[in-house]
């Protein structure tokens, strides 16, 4: 099994989908480059498509854009709690995507998250196929971040998309 998993990477014939899910990988630094809002709400568009406990799209999303608020989301964000390096504010991403929900759904937290993680792995396949790249964050001040976007009383934040133009180079180590 190890040797035909192996092959099927190595495999230059594979996929587009395939070899979209190989390159996806987190970025945590970014170039400075303004994304258009029409690709942003592109990006989100195919959020609507993931798969949902009890067909539920309970997920809501904010595009987030604005300069300013980018830059104080910034400061709020921990961007790699297993490593030991950060980006400085001038890395920061072009947008956020916010993935959000109504509060007190009648699902579980497993179900939620699951129904989540779907919706943010459509979104981060969509971001890699329009030549950007991602890192999706659940380790921010949600507090802080929601009184910045405003959220509306009634909802919860529970991961942030950034999207940008990376500036690292990610390689997959194969083990």
């Amino acid at each position: 099994v190890a040797k035909f998993i192996a092959e099927a990477i190595d495999d230059p014939n594979r996929g587009c989908v395939e070899k979209l899910m190989m390159e996806c990988r987190s970025k945590r630094a970014f170039e400075s480059e303004i994304i258009p809002m029409e690709i942003l709400e592109e990006i989100v568009n195919v959020a609507r498509y993931a798969g949902s406990s009890r067909n539920s799209q309970c997920a809501r999303y904010i595009i987030i854009n604005s300069k300013n608020i980018l830059e104080e989301i910034f400061t709020f964000v921990k961007w790699a709690g297993a490593i030991e390096w950060n980006p400085e504010i001038t890395e920061g991403p072009s947008a956020y995507i916010m993935l959000c929900t109504r509060e007190n759904l009648n699902i579980s937290d497993a179900m939620l998250n699951f129904d989540l993680g779907l919706a943010a792995q459509n979104i981060a396949l969509k971001i890699k196929s329009l030549g950007y790249d991602m890192c999706v964050i659940g380790s921010y001040n949600k507090h802080e971040v929601n009184k910045i976007t405003q959220l509306e009383d009634g909802y919860k934040s529970h991961y942030l998309i950034a999207v940008g133009k990376g500036k690292e180079s990610v390689t997959i180590v194969p083990g």
